[in-house]
């Protein structure tokens, strides 16, 4: 997506869907309507891996297209799998991204909503 000249993207990360769900209803309430709610995560569910047409780097180098469609690795070697790593700025606090459009005079009412709903912009 590109930009119009006077637009202004804000991206703001929720703890919870639900927060994220009732900070897009009162901006939509406001007059705000290109908004998008997003779930982000350390490692891909199995939909990424839908496509049995995908080219991948073993398809590019060996030309038989086997490789490794399973998550599971990424997720083991995730520091908190361990149960020794901190709760601090670990993947998936704040797995609710909700992306929005608007102009310049819109910015710091939206900000506001999207604060009084825990999110980090």
């Amino acid at each position: 997506m590109q930009l119009e000249p006077g637009e202004k993207s804000i991206l703001a990360y929720f703890p919870t869907e639900s927060k994220a769900e009732a900070a897009r209803e009162i901006l939509i309430q406001k007059g705000y309507n290109e908004i998008q709610i997003d779930r982000v995560s350390s490692a891909p569910n199995s939909k990424a891996y839908g496509n049995n047409n995908m080219t991948s780097l073993a398809t590019m180098i060996m030309g038989n297209g086997a490789y490794d469609r399973v998550p599971s690795p990424l997720m083991a070697a995730d520091p908190s799998v361990s149960g020794m790593a901190g709760s601090h700025d670990l993947p998936g606090q704040s797995a609710f991204l909700l992306t929005m459009v608007t102009n310049e005079e819109g910015v710091p009412d939206a900000l506001q909503v999207l604060k009084q709903h825990d999110a980090q912009v």
